[in-house]
């Protein structure tokens, strides 16, 4: 998700751009929504969202302050800002923090980031997917293709950072998975999602998921403000809503890459109870999985959203010794 501002003379042409922004920008929506901005210092672009990402453009001053107000900056903090669009949420953490590195992906995004923040000491803007330059630093791969400086690889794997970002929807759960698996975690994450995705990853037992369940093993998760679908341009199909995982931490005392693959596995079938999964997956005896059951107190009729954290935990420490 990105913010409409005016191009310079150089990147997008624009007269379907400016007909499209201008179809949108109605009496009706200003209306609706009238803490919109649509004059954001320095430019103002007019900019056609490219579908293939999943861009969804900002307009909202309220929204904004949000994402800020959720993000908890201070003076020496340094934030990670996966796709940065024209740069308003960038521009906006820049004033807070001590660090800010904008990954985007689209490469005419990427022209206006680099003439905005060309005088920015604090602002260093990155090229690229996120997800495989997250990889890179997961598994301290130097590696050009991705043209990782070596001042932002030596940040990500060394130094206390946070991540604030609006993510499409396409690349929110697997994004959230690597940030919560990297060797050197945030130590938070706030993100705007879509409000269904968002209100799912804080489920309580009952209604847990895979990505629920490693939130919390991880992190402390917690829902913020909902952001109307008329904040953005494209208007979006759903409204979204701001989460914030906190006190990210790596697990002691357990194995994360077996407690990953014991989740995924018993979530593998959703409406199958939880025994049956792990038997089929783990190819463990089923009357030594309920004899795990037992020793640990759950039901052995239970299904994998009805777990807390504790008894997952319980599962990955168990099951081992049979």
């Amino acid at each position: 998700m990105c913010v409409i501002q005016r191009l310079p003379a150089v990147c997008l042409t624009a007269v379907r751009a400016r007909q499209v922004f201008s179809a949108r920008i109605s009496d009706k929506n200003m209306n609706q929504n009238k803490d919109i901005k649509i004059k954001t210092a320095p430019f103002k672009y007019y900019l056609n969202p490219d579908k293939r990402l999943g861009q969804n453009f900002l307009l909202s001053k309220k929204a904004l302050h949000e994402i800020i107000l959720a993000s908890e900056l201070l003076p020496d903090d340094i934030v990670l800002e996966i796709g940065a669009g024209t740069g308003i949420l960038t521009e906006a953490l820049a004033k807070k923090a001590k660090k800010v590195i904008a990954i985007e992906k689209d490469k005419q995004l990427i022209s206006i980031l680099k003439e905005r923040f060309k005088n920015h000491t604090n602002v260093e803007i990155m090229e690229g997917d996120a997800r495989d330059i997250i990889f890179n630093f997961q598994f301290s791969i130097s590696n050009h293709k991705f043209k990782i400086p070596n001042s932002i690889f030596q940040i990500l794997n060394s130094q206390k950072y946070k991540v604030v970002a609006n993510l499409p929807y396409y690349l929110s759960s697997f994004v959230i998975r690597q940030l919560l698996e990297v060797e050197n975690k945030p130590k938070t994450i706030v993100l705007t999602l879509q409000k269904e995705l968002a209100e799912r990853i804080c489920a309580k037992p009952g209604k847990m998921s895979k990505i629920s369940v490693m939130a919390r093993f991880y992190g402390t998760p917690s829902l913020g403000k909902v952001i109307e679908k008329t904040a953005f341009w494209p208007e979006p199909k759903v409204d979204s809503r701001i989460i914030v995982i906190s006190d990210i931490k790596k697990p002691e005392n357990i194995d994360e890459k077996l407690f990953s693959r014991i989740v995924r596995i018993g979530f593998s079938s959703r409406r199958k109870m939880l025994l049956g999964n792990l038997h089929n997956g783990l190819r463990i005896s089923k009357d030594d999985l309920r004899k795990i059951f037992m020793a640990i107190g759950i039901d052995e009729k239970i299904r994998a959203q009805e777990l807390s954290i504790e008894e997952w935990k319980m599962l990955t420490k168990t099951i081992p010794n049979f």
